[in-house]
């Protein structure tokens, strides 16, 4: 009984927990295109959370990433001179110490941090009770990641873990570990992450409608998509003509003495960095000016490294994909930001409008079908 009373219990925090998801996203994108970014909240697998128990993992994972989403609500109201007050200043500050314990989301909040105070330094916007709260902030991170670094549990179950799930960890360099991180990363985001491709269609987008003349922008543009293309829609005809390539990717072994002259070894790591150049350029040339391209870099860099920081744990492949939580719901702030940059342009454009949003519909459609006969099976 008492245990049928703690699961209710949670199903009810649950809900509330993603309504505050969603509002807090909403106050962050400042209201823009909410039906959009109701249907990209409503793509996401939600079966991600199943992998480690239902309760465990949205409580580590889920809430964690509420609580940091409303936290970085008090940076948005400090750059915009919006008074906090102090009830509401130590409810920020106790969300973000629950955030920030999850250790890879308390590195993505100090890069965010230190973005922050850059940013309010070039714009001439310091002022002393910003500075202050930004250093209690910064505290709180930088000392849950700290603690999570140098507490004597984590050593024992990472040791516990090496025995567990990856025997030959230690044998394991630095760049074995980096390389690794990356590899499992790209990989799952290209091979199989729907918000992810929604969010390469949408730079896509923005590349044709910034600046219509602009060949280099364009082409830019289409490398990433062509890549997902190829390791989506068109992986099983290239599986008949060029299997070799599939191979490659799908081989999941890192550099060593029995491989290290090997060429294709070397082959994914490159092309998923040349990826990630492409998209990086397409945020700072393609904003509305550097500085909002910068912020969409800060934030997508800190969010990849969220999930290549488990190339650093022995649980790299156990913990699946709900290790890709902080960088889905990153991406889905960035399509919405992205998207209300050009979107008289492409509103204008009655005909792209049209299918784009029926496109739009039937994948989440499609998506929200998914998850149902997901969860039910």
């Amino acid at each position: 009984m008492a245990h049928n009373n703690a699961v209710l219990l949670w199903k009810v925090c649950n809900i509330f927990v993603w309504l505050a998801l969603a509002l807090s996203l909403m106050y962050l994108t400042h209201y823009k295109n909410i039906t959009m970014l109701i249907g990209l909240i409503l793509m996401y697998p939600v079966t991600d959370m199943a992998s480690a128990g239902w309760i465990a993992t949205y409580i580590n994972y889920l809430w964690s990433l509420t609580a940091g989403c409303i936290s970085v609500i008090a940076l948005d109201k400090m750059y915009y001179d919006k008074k906090i007050y102090f009830p509401e200043a130590v409810m920020y500050l106790l969300l973000e110490l629950f955030a920030t314990n999850f250790e890879t989301f308390g590195v993505m909040y100090v890069c965010i941090l230190l973005w922050y105070i850059g940013n309010l330094w070039y714009e001439k916007k310091i002022r002393f009770k910003k500075v202050c709260f930004w250093i209690l902030q910064m505290v709180v991170a930088l000392g849950n990641v700290i603690f999570a670094l140098t507490c004597p549990g984590n050593f024992i179950r990472k040791q516990e873990e090496v025995g567990r799930w990856m025997k030959d960890f230690a044998q394991w360099t630095v760049v074995d570990k980096l390389v690794m991180g990356v590899n499992t990363t790209m990989h799952s985001l290209f091979d199989g992450n729907l918000v992810f491709a929604v969010f390469l269609f949408v730079l896509l987008i923005n590349c044709f409608f910034y600046k219509k003349s602009d060949i280099k922008i364009r082409t830019v543009g289409m490398i990433p998509v062509v890549f997902l293309l190829s390791r989506t829609i068109l992986k099983p005809i290239i599986a008949i003509y060029f299997p070799l390539y599939n191979w490659i990717f799908d081989v999941n072994d890192k550099v060593n003495s029995m491989n290290y002259n090997k060429a294709c070894m070397y082959f994914p790591f490159a092309l998923y960095m040349i990826m990630s150049v492409a998209i990086v350029w397409i945020l700072l040339n393609t904003m509305m000016n550097l500085r909002t391209g910068i912020k969409f870099v800060v934030l997508f860099a800190s969010a990849l490294l969220t999930r290549v920081a488990m190339g650093f744990s022995p649980t790299l492949y156990a913990s699946k994909n709900r290790t890709f939580i902080f960088v889905e719901f990153t991406i889905i702030f960035l399509i919405v930001c992205i998207y209300s940059e050009n979107e008289q342009k492409i509103t204008d454009n009655k005909k792209v409008y049209g299918v784009l949003k029926c496109l739009f519909i039937c994948i989440v459609g499609i998506s929200v079908l998914g998850n149902l006969v997901s969860i039910n099976a």
